[in-house]
């Protein structure tokens, strides 16, 4: 039997919109960390289309609670 995931937005694991804690929680990683990642990388690189890519997966993303 295989078990289905979906990315989803989190409802338990969210900071702001739970983008990043609903990753984490599909791959199985650390949603602390990967917020720190995602941050010194948008801040160090200039590369501010990552934020342009957050706000498109708050509108893509569905919520976990629907």
């Amino acid at each position: 039997m295989k078990v289905e995931r979906k990315l989803t937005r989190s409802s338990i694991d969210r900071v702001s919109f739970g983008v990043l804690g609903g990753i984490a929680q599909f791959f199985g990683w650390n949603s602390r960390l990967l917020r720190i990642v995602f941050l010194c990388i948008t801040l160090v690189t200039f590369n501010f289309y990552l934020v342009g890519l957050y706000i498109l997966a708050i509108i893509l993303m569905p919520d976990e609670r629907h």
